[in-house]
Order: structure tokens, then C-alpha cells, then sequence
């Protein structure tokens, strides 16, 4: 359920809404990202070995 905004309807940062809309979209995960990854597939393949 929404609540109603108690500041009305001006935003705070006007230039926040258009921001958001030209953002970069999602990147490539940095090598610890995809180290954990890693690990956590193994773990889960390791538990449905036993």
C-alpha cells in the first residue's frame, strides 16, 4: 500500500527523475562477484552430491 507523499507533489532534486532515466542500465560483475558465484554453485552442487 502507497502512502500519500507529505511533501507534495515537487520532488526534492527535480533533476533526480531524469537521472534515473538515463542511467547506464547494468554492468559487468568485477572478479569478486563472480568469485562468490562460483563458490556458492559449488557449495550447492556439493550438497546435492550427498
Amino acid at each position: 500500500m502507497k502512502h500519500a507523499a507529505k511533501h507534495g507533489l515537487k520532488p526534492r532534486n527535480p533533476y533526480a527523475m531524469l537521472a534515473g532515466k538515463r542511467h547506464g542500465g547494468s554492468h559487468a560483475k568485477g572478479p569478486g562477484a563472480r568469485r562468490q558465484e562460483q563458490q556458492r554453485a559449488l557449495r550447492h552442487a556439493l550438497r546435492e552430491q550427498d
